[in-house]
């Protein structure tokens, strides 16, 4: 398969990642992060041209990352999964909200300027915006005009299943 995972990981220490998958290889670029537990962060993921950049809570960490000749394209044939990845038997065990997805690499001001803010979806170049503010039943709403809905749910039993949270 070809694709790409991001990961938040605690496998030998806390970090970001983000992972391309191109036939049977993989190319990957991390970055060391300590997280504390019970805390919101906000982290974001840029790519431009040949250089991507890793943020929490709207400041760069680490240095640029080259990732020069590589083409991010979503998994063919596979839904975008957010807490966990296809074959993985490990679930996030955290919540997550309001996940975006842009079709080019923003700014660090950009970053910063929206990440404590709602969108409405109809932002440019806004591809998919995800509030998770439904609350109840078993689909969450794409924002943008774009029609990529998701399901909430779990393969593998209740005792994995997503719940919903109320949210500021």
């Amino acid at each position: 398969p070809s694709g790409w995972i991001f990961d938040i990981g605690m496998e030998g220490g806390t970090f970001i990642s983000f992972i391309e998958f191109v036939g049977n290889g993989t190319r990957s670029w991390s970055q060391p992060y300590d997280f504390d537990l019970n805390t919101w962060y906000h982290v974001a993921v840029a790519r431009s041209g040949n250089v991507m950049k890793f943020f929490i809570n709207g400041d760069r960490i680490g240095g640029d990352k080259d990732c020069n000749g590589y083409v991010i394209k979503p998994l063919s044939g596979h839904p975008l999964r957010f807490g966990n990845y296809e074959s993985s038997p490990n679930f996030f065990s955290g919540f997550v909200d309001e996940p975006r997805i842009w079709d080019y690499g923003r700014t660090d001001e950009e970053i910063q300027d929206n990440m404590n803010s709602s969108l409405t979806g109809a932002e440019e170049g806004l591809i998919a915006h995800w509030n998770f503010d439904e609350g109840s039943g078993n689909t969450f709403r794409d924002l943008t005009n774009n029609g990529h809905d998701g399901f909430i749910g779990s393969v593998s039993g209740e005792e994995n299943a997503p719940i919903w949270v109320v949210s500021d």
